[in-house]
């Protein structure tokens, strides 16, 4: 693979990352009073991530910063932690109906906000950047949170 090709790949990914996230963060913490890394914990319990080393693999964040940020969740009412029937060591957790209103209310902010901010791109160049990113995903998680 040609070096250059790599760096600019890379850094066309990040900058782009950090101009969406931007765009988020504000009116979401606003209007929810939960910061990024609340929201993306909220979202991967609301697909399915049901314990924490789960989270922790996923968002690539160190297992003690998902512990606080469930804490948090769990004393916001938002999540719900149990003890998994199947193994009694490990938690599942799921949300609560303030925790679902909450996701419910993310997406809303996010379409709107999203929309404001890049709806004048073409639906076309939307379509193939998604297809693209889709394509290129499998092949980057390889590399996991240590």
């Amino acid at each position: 693979m040609d070096e250059q090709t790599l760096l600019e790949l890379s850094s066309a990914i990040l900058r782009l990352s950090r101009q969406i996230r931007a765009a988020l963060d504000g009116p979401l913490e606003a209007a929810l009073q939960l910061n990024f890394s609340e929201i993306s914990v909220l979202r991967l319990i609301d697909q399915g991530v049901h314990s924490p080393s789960d989270l922790s693999r996923e968002l690539q964040i160190p297992a003690p910063t998902i512990s606080r940020t469930l804490n948090h969740l769990v004393e916001r009412g938002l999540v719900e932690r149990g003890v998994d029937p199947l193994n009694l060591r490990r938690f599942y957790l799921r949300l609560t109906p303030e925790g679902q209103k909450i996701r419910q209310k993310t997406r809303q902010i996010a379409h709107k906000v999203l929309t404001e901010h890049y709806g004048h791109v073409p639906e076309e160049v939307l379509e193939q950047a998604l297809a693209a990113l889709r394509a290129l995903e499998p092949h980057l998680k390889e590399v996991q949170y240590a």
